[in-house]
């Protein structure tokens, strides 16, 4: 609405000040020069317009996600966790310790761990687990599964827990290893 009068007072403001139109106005004029002066208007603000290619959509991982046997951290969403080892990392993953002077991995309530990488068991145990995992960057972990009760599938073995350690897909990887000399 502002716009509207700011416009008719600019356009009788031009009609005003030219001599020959002194005599009274008549409003057919008025008229024709506003819808002149809106379709200028118009014809900007259509070239202003300008087309977008491509739209990039950030969506943030959770840290921490729980399902009804596990619980899932995001190495990718945590900041504290990059730039370490797979073993210091594990540190980082609530109801996880690592004692490094024992050599030894344990789920809060649980009393053994078993360790699996993408879902096929490791196994070692000990300094041997340990340095293995300090052979893995956090960079390339994607996220680190806890699972309190593990499936059937897995042998029970008492009270025990699982840690799955699921890396990131490597293209290079398979690459590599198809183009290696003979």
């Amino acid at each position: 609405m502002k716009s509207k009068r700011r416009f008719r007072r600019k356009a009788l403001g031009i009609l005003l000040s030219q001599d020959k139109f002194n005599k009274p106005m008549k409003l057919k004029y008025f008229f024709i020069l506003s819808l002149l002066s809106a379709s200028t208007v118009a014809k900007a603000q259509k070239d202003s317009l300008k087309n977008i290619e491509q739209v990039n959509i950030l969506i943030k991982k959770k840290l921490l996600e729980r399902k009804a046997d596990r619980m899932i951290f995001n190495v990718e969403a945590s900041i504290a966790s990059q730039g370490m080892d797979g073993s210091e990392t594990l540190a980082n993953v609530p109801m996880i310790k690592v004692d490094e002077n024992l050599g030894s991995i344990s789920i809060t309530g649980k009393s053994s761990v078993n360790v699996m990488i993408n879902g096929r068991m490791l196994n070692l145990s000990g300094q041997a687990l340990l340095n293995y995992l300090r052979s893995i960057r956090s960079e390339n972990i994607a996220k680190i599964e806890v699972i309190t009760t593990p499936p059937a599938k897995y042998e029970a073995q008492g009270n025990s827990g699982l840690i799955n350690i699921i890396l990131k897909k490597n293209p290079n990887r398979d690459s590599a290893a198809t183009s290696a000399p003979t």
